[in-house]
């Protein structure tokens, strides 16, 4: 008994002591040395848009930090270029301009140099920062509510190029918006190498409207060729309209052409403000260099005592800049004038440069009853406040026109030693066949 009484005292102090230093432990440990469980970073997911891209190696389906993101692979496409990965379908951000981890589950879309057109449907989805080619005649018939490609707001900034082919058969129509044409606006972009057929443009009330561009700036144009468009602009303040383009502000256009026999615009303003009206473009503050245009042009004041037109065959107005050389124009212009109207056979009003062109046609204006109104009319040009020189007319009479000389046997026009030695259609675009006018 003695020996079980010790055992258990002993076991007493035991347990004792042990919970004694054990609490004490707690109580003076120190937290540092406490070991916590990292949490697992969040997974988040990549959506790829490679837009017939091909991948040679396999992308990560995910990421979780920035880093991740650095070492995505770039795709080839046949008889393209990659320009780079962007976090949305406009490619306004691009994934290169990332700074910090998205956090959240992303889509990447592959942007190429190119974008292949190859129905009007395709023509439908055109983004104003890309490059697009015709790879074959797109019949636009049957589509009904075209929206013009770009605004001065958001412009057409891309390459567009034709390759030789040709876009037919749209209509147009569109109230009460600014830029009209199939390029609302344009802006540090290349146009080239296109055709335009059977277009029609029917507007109330556009700031600017032409076939190919209502407003256009520091952009380039090079081999076009328009036939059989078709005009009719109805507005009720001012505005620029032109068979090509309407507002034309430094650019360059070289080897563009408003061709054959079948090409009208029509400019109804009956209301304010001034309209500048012109066959290839309404107002041009830019340099056109071997172009030529075959439209027949009407303007209607509607017997108004508060517009002001300035209309021509070719251009409407010449600004300050503007410099055309090598050119020439045919058709008829006629003016039904309001309050004021300066109306030229070739030019309106020009501030500008004008050398080396041809003119066959004649500024028919019906004047208003508007006394003390100022109505001014040039056989080639309406005012005349810039440079011209080297500027020929055709007429069947010995009259001598301000500002060209009369040219009365149309034979010289394809006679090519008068036309690049006297003439100076010098450019080595241009060709001469008989009976016919210069073509390139």
């Amino acid at each position: 008994m003695k020996h079980f009484k010790i055992l258990i005292l002993s076991c007493c102090l035991l347990i004792s002591g042990f919970l004694l230093f054990g609490c004490a432990g707690e109580e003076g440990g120190n937290k540092d040395d406490v070991e916590t469980v990292p949490e697992p970073a969040i997974s988040y997911s990549i959506t790829y848009h490679l837009d017939g891209g091909f991948l040679e190696e396999l992308n990560p389906s995910s990421y979780k930090n920035i880093d991740d993101l650095k070492d995505i692979k770039n795709p080839t496409k046949q008889n393209n270029e990659f320009l780079g990965w962007y976090l949305d379908s406009d490619f306004e951000t691009s994934l290169n301009d990332l700074s910090s981890s998205p956090n959240k589950n992303i889509e990447l879309f592959a942007k190429w140099m190119w974008y292949d057109l190859n129905s009007s449907q395709d023509m439908l989805n055109i983004k104003v920062n890309c490059n697009y080619r015709l790879t074959n005649n797109i019949d636009m018939s049957g589509i009904y509510n075209y929206n013009p490609i770009g605004n001065t707001a958001n412009p057409f900034v891309g390459i567009f190029d034709g390759q030789g082919y040709k876009i037919s058969n749209l209509t147009i129509t569109k109230n009460n918006e600014g830029e009209i044409g199939l390029f609302g606006a344009v802006k540090n972009a290349n146009i080239k190498n296109l055709a335009l057929n059977a277009i029609s443009l029917i507007n109330n009330d556009a700031d600017n409207a032409g076939v190919l561009a209502g407003y256009s700036s520091y952009s380039q144009y090079e081999t076009l060729s328009l036939r059989d468009i078709n005009i009719n602009v109805s507005n009720t303040s001012s505005s620029s309209v032109g068979g090509l383009i309407g507002n034309s502000y430094n650019d360059n256009l070289y080897k563009c052409a408003i061709t054959g026999h079948n090409n009208t615009l029509k400019y109804t303003n009956s209301y304010s403000g001034f309209s500048e009206v012109g066959g290839f473009i309404g107002n041009s503050n830019s340099t056109l260099k071997v172009c030529y245009s075959l439209v027949d042009v009407v303007c209607d004041g509607g017997d108004s005592n508060n517009c002001d037109f300035r209309v021509g065959n070719f251009i409407g107005e010449n600004d300050s800049n503007g410099n055309i050389n090598q050119v020439f124009s045919v058709g008829s212009s006629n003016t039904a004038t309001c309050a004021y109207a300066t109306t030229g056979g070739f030019v309106g009003i020009n501030r500008g440069i004008i050398l080396n062109f041809y003119t066959d046609s004649y500024p028919h204006v019906y004047s208003s009853n508007h006394g003390g109104y100022n109505v001014k009319s040039g056989v080639v040009i309406g005012s005349q406040l810039g440079v011209v020189g080297n500027g020929y007319r055709y007429s069947v009479s010995d009259t001598t026109y301000p500002y060209a000389k009369n040219i009365d046997d149309i034979s010289i026009l394809w006679d090519k030693n008068y036309m690049t030695e006297t003439m100076k259609f010098n450019d080595p675009s241009w060709k001469f066949l008989e009976n016919y006018y210069p073509y390139f």
